[in-house]
């Protein structure tokens, strides 16, 4: 839930690997964070998935990072 807030707060906009995990752990991101972040995504990504939306619902652009879809932006809003 946590990667999915702070991703859906950036707008539409990307957040790199290492932005991403500086807020997801409050500080200087490791190997082993940004590790585990490649797997949450993943996880995003599968659940989201079995609700009918693409792989791309968290979208990774290289050298960008990471971004919420537009498919999901409408989503955004809810608790």
């Amino acid at each position: 839930r946590k990667l999915f807030e702070i991703l859906s707060n950036e707008k539409g906009g990307f957040l790199t690997r290492k932005e991403v995990a500086q807020r997801m752990w409050n500080g200087q991101p490791t190997s082993s964070h940004l590790a585990q972040l490649s797997q949450i995504v993943s996880r995003i990504r599968l659940k989201f998935a079995r609700y009918g939306f693409t792989e791309q619902s968290i979208e990774t652009h290289w050298k960008k990072g990471y971004r919420v879809s537009d498919e999901i932006e409408p989503f955004n809003n809810i608790n």
